[in-house]
């Protein structure tokens, strides 16, 4: 098939060359060299995945049923299922030792399938008696585990996971298996479903769907790092006292006719774009991304956007330093609002960012006292005052260098050590607590005039340079 698609590939080529001959009236060594293009050789990319086992719901349920216990649950037919489609290369090692070629001896139950059961076995614990009918379960492990197996291999087969058919032909190697197919839909709804507003006159009723049908819009949902398109978003609203509750926020009506936003401490997930939304997961890493590997905002989007962006190509996005920086804040917000126990609100709702930081800051920052250091005292952050250092090394005096190492002279301090210790007036030693500051670390700082002037200069003696050895001065 390939060879006669190469072939009417490189007919087409060449009819389309004679054309361009005959318009443009090309030279015979350019028509030429166009032709010899058809024979530069090019590689087609073959996709990685197979698609899901194709199978009717009958022929896999009569399965089951001829096979397995009538007592076993659908959690462990699931499990058996995927255990079997995310292992395709012990399938093919197994399969290929099943069907020999030469003189290679012929195994049904291999060490391939054998591990493989034994493994599931184990971890199916209790439930992996459903795997035999009433009356059948083998008294030895080792038999157990063969002929699981056989009913692996015997399901493998039925969903098409192996690479040989039912004569022994080859029909290529099991891949991996797209869940393209069964991919379930997403529906973002709020986490309440009653009203549990104290000032309602009917606290504990059921919420109504707020979303108008002409409104219902799907946004892009980022959980951890796989990035899912199409998420449709829902509201509700209370029918008594108008609240309206959203994912991650609810919006309060006032008496006096006002609104506020409440901040959900309890929202599994946070929107950080127009129509990009993230889980805790994402938003949480964020966090400690930034915090852990001191990075920017910007670093950290490129990280993301090299990193999971763009794995798959049906589902691809690429974020902002806004976006992170949304999560970032918003991440914040739910951490402290939920360390101090306090609902954190704005009135009007739907600030800006830079408004939203300095109102968050107001309300949850405690005046930049850490609420978790108050009153906190240990041995590594608490230490006794002392006036000087208990050693103090002037390396310029008596330091030798010998090799790599820097010896340094024995300095005996403990006297030294003792007077150094101040004390109150009741004679009890004074503690010095540690104070964590919370700013920039900047390297020295350059003029660009003198760093151009440098420039400069450094290319006028290269001139000079160049112009002495032209003229042999």
């Amino acid at each position: 098939m390939y060879k006669y698609l190469s072939l009417l590939i490189l007919l087409l080529f060449g009819f389309i060359t004679a054309l361009l001959k005959l318009s443009w009236k090309l030279s015979t060594f350019t028509t030429l060299g166009l032709f010899s293009l058809a024979f530069i050789p090019v590689t087609a990319a073959s996709s990685t995945h197979q698609d899901f086992p194709d199978i009717t719901f009958r022929a896999f349920s009569t399965f089951i049923e001829n096979n397995f216990s009538s007592k076993i649950t659908l959690a462990t037919v699931l499990t058996i299922l995927f255990s079997l489609m995310e292992n395709p290369e012990l399938l093919n090692l197994h399969f290929r030792q099943s069907n020999p070629s030469g003189h290679e001896q012929q195994r049904n139950t291999t060490g391939w399938i054998k591990v493989f059961s034994h493994t599931l076995v184990q971890h199916l614990g209790n439930s992996g008696k459903s795997l035999f009918k009433k009356n059948t379960y083998p008294d030895n492990f080792d038999h157990v585990c063969a002929h699981t197996g056989k009913k692996l291999a015997a399901m493998a087969q039925l969903l098409a996971l192996s690479p040989y058919d039912n004569n022994g032909n080859f029909q290529g190697k099991v891949q991996s298996i797209s869940h393209s197919n069964i991919n379930p839909i997403r529906v973002l709804c709020p986490n309440n479903m009653v009203c549990l507003l104290s000032s309602c006159t009917h606290t504990g009723r059921s919420l109504h769907q707020h979303t108008k049908a002409e409104d219902i819009h799907t946004i892009t949902l980022i959980k951890g790092s796989i990035i899912y398109p199409k998420v449709t978003l829902l509201s509700a609203k209370c029918p008594s006292c108008r609240t309206i509750y959203h994912v991650d926020h609810d919006i309060i009506q006032e008496s006096d006719g006002r609104s506020s936003q409440t901040y959900l401490r309890s929202a599994q997930y946070l929107k950080v774009g127009q129509n990009i939304w993230v889980d805790r997961i994402f938003s949480s890493a964020v966090l400690k991304g930034l915090y852990s590997f001191h990075a920017s905002t910007a670093a950290y989007t490129e990280f993301w956007n090299l990193s999971f962006g763009s794995i798959n190509h049906s589902s691809s996005i690429t974020l902002s330093r806004r976006h992170i920086w949304q999560a970032f804040i918003q991440e914040s917000i739910r951490i402290v609002s939920d360390v101090s126990h306090t609902d954190f609100t704005t009135s009007p709702p739907y600030k800006p960012i830079y408004n939203l930081t300095t109102e968050a800051f107001n309300s949850l920052g405690n005046g930049g006292i850490i609420q978790a250091a108050v009153n906190h005292s240990c041995s590594e952050c608490t230490q006794p005052y002392k006036a000087t250092a208990d050693a103090v090394h002037h390396t310029a005096a008596g330091a030798v260098l010998e090799g790599d190492e820097l010896l340094l002279p024995e300095i005996n301090d403990s006297s030294e050590s003792e007077s150094s210790k101040s004390s109150d007036d009741n004679g009890e030693e004074t503690m010095v607590k540690m104070v964590v500051l919370d700013g920039i670390v900047m390297g020295p700082t350059v003029s660009i005039f003198i760093a151009r002037a440098f420039i400069l200069l450094f290319i006028y003696y290269l001139s000079i340079a160049h112009l002495m050895a032209a003229f042999r001065i």
